[in-house]
């Protein structure tokens, strides 16, 4: 079964997802996405998305960062050393567990991070000072609606729905 099935007209499937491709396409570019070096940093956006969970989540494994994050073991251990060989975080053995080596941040990743987040808030704020009020409020509705459909739609409870929903659709 696939998600197409929830859609009368498979012309307003294509439809909409002709939409969302438009629209990852405009966004990856908006951000910086592609960009070696996310605003003008020192490191790609999947590393600047590794260093906001670390910095929101320390001492943390490596282990939960993977989880948190959707990344491939080998991928996030290449960050993570990388991350080590610059001095932007540390690994320490755990006193309750020798095995166990949390991840944390040191005054330089720190730094690095904070650099990151000021860049972006400065970079999103400039955005924003362009809309008007109204406009502003319709980006943050806007956006709030995309995540929640987009979670709603990839959770469990949104796949068991959509089983339903073909089965409850007249043939």
């Amino acid at each position: 079964m696939t998600l197409a099935t929830n859609f009368l007209h498979p012309a307003e499937m294509q439809q909409t997802i002709d939409a969302i491709r438009t629209f990852n396409r405009f966004y990856t570019r908006f951000i910086g996405a592609l960009d070696a070096h996310f605003l003008g940093s020192r490191v790609s956006l999947s590393e600047a998305r590794l260093l906001l969970e670390i910095a929101g989540n320390e001492p943390v494994q490596a282990s939960a960062l993977q989880a948190m994050l959707g990344l491939d073991r080998g991928y996030l251990s290449r960050m993570i050393s990388r991350f080590e060989k610059h001095g932007w975080v540390s690994r320490d053995r755990s006193g309750q567990d020798g095995r166990s080596r949390p991840i944390s941040l040191t005054a330089e990743g720190r730094a690095l991070f904070a650099d990151i987040d000021q860049r972006q808030h400065d970079e999103i704020a400039a955005v924003l000072t362009r809309l008007d009020q109204a406009g502003q409020q319709e980006l943050a509705s806007a956006l709030t609606t995309a995540r929640r459909l987009l979670s709603e739609a990839s959770s469990p409870a949104g796949e068991a729905r959509a089983a339903r929903n073909v089965l409850d659709r007249p043939v």
